[in-house]
């Protein structure tokens, strides 16, 4: 079985992580520094969120 098979999330997580970093980068780019910051700090509750359904997904595979 194909490991993304496992993992249906895995591309929507990634593209979220790309998106924010886009966003960040942009906004640095402006200037706006502490809305780049504001926004790379999305990044760890979005982690937890998906390392949360990671680990119940492979627990469950186990």
């Amino acid at each position: 079985m194909e490991r993304r098979a496992q993992f249906p999330g895995y591309q929507q997580g990634l593209q979220k992580v790309i998106d924010i970093e886009k966003e960040a980068t942009d906004l640095a780019n402006q200037n706006k520094l502490n809305e780049a910051k504001e926004k790379l700090g999305e990044m760890p509750e979005l982690r937890k969120m998906y390392h949360t359904l990671y680990n119940i997904v492979s627990c469950y595979f186990m």
